[in-house]
């Protein structure tokens, strides 16, 4: 490893890792819990994709800390990894899973979501078999039209699962396709209220609302701060728990992943000399050339190639040449201090000066959901909390 002037985190397997403050982590969950009636509304922590990249046992268990009371993934694998380390949080299986995978998911406790006739019936079979109980979750369409049952079809299968002995109904939720804008959302919402005043009608006492114990949730971040009428029993915070935007810096929430490399090799270059693949990049005038460990292997993707600018003793320089799979170059004549070792940041702060994801987003016309969750590939993770510590 090699010896920085600074002081700084820094990774026992690479000069290269991701930075997380669980500082930031409680910040945001605390500013979400606001935005809520905290005697009516629960919040649920959404870390599927090991936590959009930021580590879903950390933060899970510091949203925990802080105030969520539920956890949500994707898949049976991430649930099983979590109910290691957490044996009494609810964690919920966010969509349809394998019937393969049913019993894993029972015997782990992990929250099944229904969202067909036919996921209903295998999760019956298996509780059936095990003799479990088995807490379900029913998931309804409301106009997103990618998973769910039809509105048409709740009372029915409420039904279902009320006459099985081994099932048990946490649930019944939707999913909102455009979270912060008010028309479609109010659309999506009216729909989810009238089955909502459906199951009431005919199952009284079954929902939170009318004494029961069945939550009702469509609520992302997003639509828990714009639009309230969403909150219904619960929240399920993605996005805004990492301090995110899709495509902007936020303004109320703090980003908590940072990206950082050490440089590892220094040279001088002449007028009219190229670098990287392809030579892509071509010095005007002599220049000093830095190289960090980081390249599209750890999620950096190759179309930011001589686009994007890093952060090197609180001054901007610019990356030069193709982004290669370990390793990517930057202009550092600007910074003549600079030496082996010294700390480039690609996300995050340093001094007086900032690159967020939304920047990279932007680019890529992508969004910052896809960017955070590629930082889970290789990249070692260090956690830290509000402070720059040495490990």
């Amino acid at each position: 490893m090699l010896a920085s002037r600074q002081l700084t985190v820094s990774s026992i397997y690479r000069d290269a890792w991701v930075e997380v403050d669980l500082a930031n982590i409680e910040f945001n969950v605390k500013t979400i819990r606001s935005w809520l009636d905290e005697t009516q509304t629960e919040l649920m922590a959404v870390v599927k994709s090991d936590g959009y990249g930021h580590g879903a046992a950390e933060v899970g268990l510091t949203a925990i800390r802080a105030g969520a009371t539920w956890l949500a993934v994707a898949t049976v694998h991430e649930g099983t990894e979590l109910r290691a380390i957490d044996q009494t949080t609810p964690i919920l299986l966010l969509g349809p899973i394998p019937a393969r995978s049913i019993q894993t998911a029972i015997e782990n406790k992990l929250d099944l979501t229904i969202t067909s006739r036919s996921d209903l019936q295998e999760a019956q079979t298996v509780a059936n078999q095990l003799n479990r109980n088995v807490r379900v979750h029913l998931k309804i369409d409301t106009g997103m039209h990618r998973l769910g049952v039809s509105p048409d079809d709740v009372e029915s299968l409420v039904r279902q699962i009320e006459s099985q002995p081994n099932l048990e109904l946490i649930s019944v939720f939707s999913h909102l396709a455009k979270a912060d804008q008010l028309e479609f959302t109010k659309k999506q919402d009216d729909c989810f209220c009238a089955v909502l005043q459906n199951l009431s009608t005919h199952f009284p006492k079954l929902l939170r609302r009318d004494g029961g114990k069945v939550f009702a949730h469509i609520a992302s971040g997003d639509a828990a701060r714009h639009n309230p009428f969403t909150q219904h029993d619960m929240v399920r915070a993605g996005l805004n728990l990492y301090g995110l935007e899709a495509r902007t810096v936020s303004d109320i929430v703090k980003p908590a992943l940072s990206i950082r490399g050490r440089v590892n090799s220094l040279r001088e270059i002449e007028p009219g000399e190229a670098v990287g693949y392809n030579l892509t990049w071509q010095a005007k005038e002599k220049a000093r050339i830095a190289s960090i460990p980081i390249g599209y292997a750890d999620g950096i993707d190759r179309g930011l190639s001589n686009r994007i600018d890093g952060l090197l003793h609180g001054k901007r320089v610019k990356q030069v040449g193709v982004i290669s799979m370990d390793q990517m170059l930057f202009d550092v004549t600007a910074v003549p201090e600079c030496a082996l070792g010294d700390t480039l940041t690609l996300i995050g702060k340093d001094g007086e000066q900032s690159i967020q994801l939304a920047a990279w987003a932007n680019m890529l016309d992508t969004i910052t959901y896809e960017l955070a969750c590629r930082m889970r590939v290789r990249l070692p993770r260090i956690y830290t909390h509000g402070q720059v510590v040495n490990t």
